[in-house]
Formats: C-alpha cells, sequence, structure tokens
C-alpha cells in the first residue's frame, strides 16, 4: 500500500491504476498535489537529494544546480474511490426516492400509493358512509386513519409521536397487535353496540388484533382458531381461574354445567322418564315426544316456555270431583282456587241449571247432595286440594271415555306449596337457556334425535339439568371435522352479539 492511501480516502492517484500511485495522492477535494519527487536540502555548497528510502532513495545524479529535484512528478486526473462512487449512488437514491415520494404524496394519487389493498365491503358501502358521516369520522381513509386527514406538513410530526415510535426497531419489527391503538377509538365510534368479553383479560385487546382489514374486497375475514387461541391457549393471558382451550374435543374444558354438576332450581315437580312411560296414553292419536311440549321459538335458538294450558291439561285435569267432571278448578292462583272454593254452591248451581234443573228445589238439592258426598270424601276441601301430592294412575273419569287422564291429587302433586296464613305456590322458572354464551341453535341440528344429546328418557329429578356433555358434540364438532371445529361456530367475542 502506498503511504498516502486509506481505506475511507475519497480520492485516489490518478496512476494508481498504472501501478505507480504518487506519494502524497489527492487533496480532500480531489486535486493533485504531485511536484517532485523530493525536496532538495543544501549541506555546504552542495544540494542533496532528499527521497525517502521506500520510494528509491536518493536518484544518482543529484538535484539540479538551482537546488531543485531533477526528477519533476507527472500530475495526474485523480479518480474517485469506490466507497466515493457508492456514496454517491446512495445519496442520489435517497434524494430520488424522496423526490418520488414527496411528489405521490402531494398528488391525487397519494391514496392509491398508500392503500395496502381492497377495503372490505362493510367498509366502503353507502351504508358504512353515511355511518361514519353520522359518528363524525370524516369519509375515505381518514375515517380510520385520522392521520390521513392531516396536511402533508404535519405527517412528520404524527409519525414521531406514532407508537412505537419511528427508531424503535425491536417494536417495528414484531408490533404489539394485541395493544390497543388509536384507531381503536374509531372503530368504537361506529360500532357503539358492541362491548366486549375481556373485562377479566389480564390485557386489553385491539381491534386489530382478530379483525384485518385489506385483506380482500370481500367480507371481512372471520377470525381463526388462532386469534382465539392466542389468548384462550394461553395461561399468562388468561385470568387465573379460567380454563385453558386450545381445540375443541382435543384441549377444551367440559361445559360448566357438566363439569360443576349444575342443578335445576324450578320448584316444579316433573319427572321426565315418567313421561316416555308405556301406559302414558296418546294425546291427539299419537304418543308424547319431545316435541310435545317443547317448541321452538322464531329465533330457532330457544324453547318456548312450557304452558299448562297448551302442553299439561290434555291428560293433567284439574277435575277435583269425579261425579262432575265438566267442573273443574281454575289454574294458575291461589287466590283463584280459594275463591272457586269458598263459592262451590253457587258453582253446584250455575251447573245444575247447565244440566236442566229449573226449580229452585230441585237446584237446591242438587247442591246439598254434592256438597255432602264431596265433603265426605275431602273433609279439609281446601287443605286437600292445595296440599295433596298423591298420585293416581291414568284411568276413566266419570263423563270422560275418549282419552283416560289422571284425577287431579292436589296442587303439591307437581307445585311447591308452601303454608302460612295464606298458602303460597312457589313460582315456577323455567330456564330457556343454559349454554348462554353460545351459538348453539337446535334449528340446525334438527335432524338429529333429542336423545342422542339430552338424557331425558332416563331423568327422574326436576334438578337435572339435561345438557349434552363435551363428548356428545364432539362426534361432529371434533378435530376430524375442520369446518365445524372452529371457535366461532359456538361462541362470540362480543356478548353483545348475544342479546
Amino acid at each position: 500500500m502506498n503511504g498516502y492511501e486509506r481505506p475511507n480516502d475519497r480520492w485516489i492517484c490518478g496512476h494508481a491504476a498504472e501501478g505507480r500511485p504518487c506519494r502524497i495522492g489527492p487533496s480532500r477535494w480531489g486535486r493533485c498535489r504531485a511536484t517532485f519527487e523530493c525536496d532538495p536540502v543544501k549541506k555546504g555548497d552542495r544540494w542533496q537529494c532528499t527521497r525517502p528510502k521506500h520510494a528509491g532513495g536518493p536518484c544518482a545524479e543529484g538535484p539540479r544546480p538551482d537546488g531543485t529535484c531533477a526528477h519533476p512528478i507527472e500530475r495526474c486526473v485523480p479518480q474517485r474511490s469506490l466507497r466515493a462512487k457508492r456514496g454517491l449512488v446512495t445519496w442520489a437514491t435517497v434524494a430520488l426516492t424522496l423526490g418520488v415520494v414527496l411528489v405521490l404524496l402531494d398528488s391525487r394519487w397519494r391514496e392509491w400509493w398508500l392503500n395496502p389493498g381492497p377495503v372490505s365491503l362493510a367498509h366502503r358501502s353507502e351504508a358504512f358512509v353515511q355511518q361514519a358521516a353520522a359518528a363524525g369520522l370524516p369519509g375515505q381513509c381518514a375515517g380510520c386513519h385520522s392521520a390521513a386527514a392531516q396536511s402533508l406538513a404535519a405527517w412528520p410530526g404524527a409519525a414521531v409521536r406514532a407508537e412505537p415510535g419511528l427508531w424503535d426497531f425491536a417494536a417495528l419489527l414484531h408490533p404489539p397487535s394485541a395493544t390497543p391503538v388509536a384507531m381503536d377509538q374509531s372503530c368504537q365510534r361506529c360500532h357503539t353496540g358492541f362491548d366486549f368479553h375481556a373485562e377479566r383479560m389480564t390485557e386489553d385487546v385491539s381491534c386489530t388484533e382478530c379483525h384485518r382489514e385489506h385483506a380482500g374486497s370481500d367480507a371481512l375475514r372471520a377470525p381463526s382458531v388462532a386469534h382465539c387461541v392466542s389468548c384462550h391457549g394461553d395461561r399468562e393471558r388468561m385470568p387465573s381461574d379460567t380454563s385453558i382451550a386450545k381445540a375443541f374435543g382435543v384441549a377444551h374444558p367440559e361445559f360448566r354445567p357438566v363439569r360443576e354438576r349444575w342443578r335445576d332450581a324450578n320448584t316444579l315437580k316433573f319427572n321426565h322418564a315418567r313421561h316416555f312411560a308405556a301406559d302414558i296414553p296418546p294425546v291427539n292419536g299419537a304418543a308424547l315426544t319431545c316435541a310435545s311440549c317443547h317448541e321452538l321459538d322464531d329465533s330457532g335458538l330457544r324453547h318456548k316456555p312450557i304452558s299448562f294450558e297448551q302442553h299439561c291439561r290434555a291428560c293433567h285435569t284439574l277435575q277435583f270431583d269425579v261425579r262432575n267432571p265438566d267442573l273443574e278448578l281454575p289454574h294458575g292462583s291461589v287466590a283463584s282456587v280459594r275463591a272457586f272454593l269458598n263459592s262451590l254452591p253457587v258453582q253446584y248451581a250455575d251447573l245444575a241449571r247447565r244440566r236442566g234443573l229449573i226449580t229452585t228445589e230441585a237446584v237446591e238439592t242438587f247442591v246439598m247432595d254434592q256438597l255432602r258426598a264431596l265433603y265426605e270424601e275431602r273433609r279439609e276441601l281446601e287443605r286437600d286440594v292445595l296440599f295433596t301430592s298423591d298420585w293416581e294412575a291414568p284411568a276413566g273419569v266419570a263423563g270422560v271415555t275418549d282419552a283416560p287422564r289422571a284425577r287431579y291429587p292436589g296442587c303439591a302433586k307437581c307445585h311447591e306449596v308452601r303454608e302460612g296464613e295464606s298458602p303460597v305456590v312457589m313460582p315456577v322458572v323455567q330456564t330457556s337457556r343454559w349454554f348462554r354464551d353460545s351459538l348453539f341453535s337446535h334449528t340446525t341440528h334438527r335432524d338429529i334425535s333429542c336423545a342422542e344429546c339430552h338424557a331425558a328418557t332416563t331423568s327422574r329429578d326436576t334438578a337435572d339439568v339435561l345438557v349434552p356433555s363435551q363428548a356428545s358434540c364432539v362426534r361432529c364438532h371434533g378435530p376430524q371435522n375442520t369446518a365445524l371445529n372452529q371457535c366461532t361456530v359456538c361462541h362470540v367475542f362480543h356478548r353483545e352479539a348475544m342479546r
């Protein structure tokens, strides 16, 4: 290496390519500094050559008489070094890129150039534009990206204030997409009806964690299993008392009613298995089935409440007097029952007239005969009617020949009746949906027999919660069926969607 050469020099001697670069090389500005090979010195009356040893040592002829070097160096045209050339290319590229960016950002192509992909149908429809305007959001990109509405001069400041910052390279390379961002505020301006089920989560979750825009012009892509598992499969991200779920049928907790052995608090006394017995008479010419009492509502999610008048009266008569089957107790109110019993003379008198008795004496005789017979059979009539719970098998009742029905035993046969100054029949509470946070629909399962999922034919206790176990669902929704194994088949993130 020549004495003047350095790795970072921007200029090299023009004779370097010939293998004879000068010793001092060009100046920092690229000017040739070549003069003579040495700078003679005078000793006594003679001039001596001072050319250094590495340059060949003192020349044989020595300096000229006037003290100048006899070997002038031929001047050259310095050349840029490789480093300098690379620097020029780099700066030229940066300048050109910056120029193109400025032109594009300040032109009508700005939105086209910045758009990372097509927007989904939900966010470009006329309905969305109107909803965004009603929420006070500007149109186009600025509806979600607030910085898009600012001028070009304001963008550098927005970039500096952004999270993660310009110089936070680690976060930029691996952005924490789960962390809420400013865009979430724009989402909630339109989606005001949604709340999050994540109020007990250990950290907040951004909308963009699961909902990815600019992925196509069709509907917004639904969250995948991976999105759900990123939280529900991570013990550190879930509350300590929450079970971990990674895959239904493989790593998924048993349904809570089954796992915790819930009991139905309904006060109604009902035996499912008894109603499937062979001695139960047909209703309307057909044997009893689940559908005889359980009817779906219009949504297909829940069943309509069971009604005595619609579902029970056909088999369970309120005929308290076998001699007069067309006389029945009222249902649904203790006060009405007590008032009816206290007005029995009037009830029997009206019944006598309906049967054709006209004279007062005949009506009174009929009333006295019926009351005497009834009170001989049930000496404490009101108490028997309210508190008796003895069951009688289906049998023919006087005057009824088309369908045998069990004689009315007492309110306590089916209801919990509490004593007091005035007896109280505890209200019947029917739970229409045990899996409150699920998307289960009976309509989509209508081709499956009820008994395949619900053990009603063997249940003899009202408190039995007859919901299916996970094992019964895995037969169709297990890992073998990827289409039906998605978390969103049964669950939603936003609780509002379940209301």
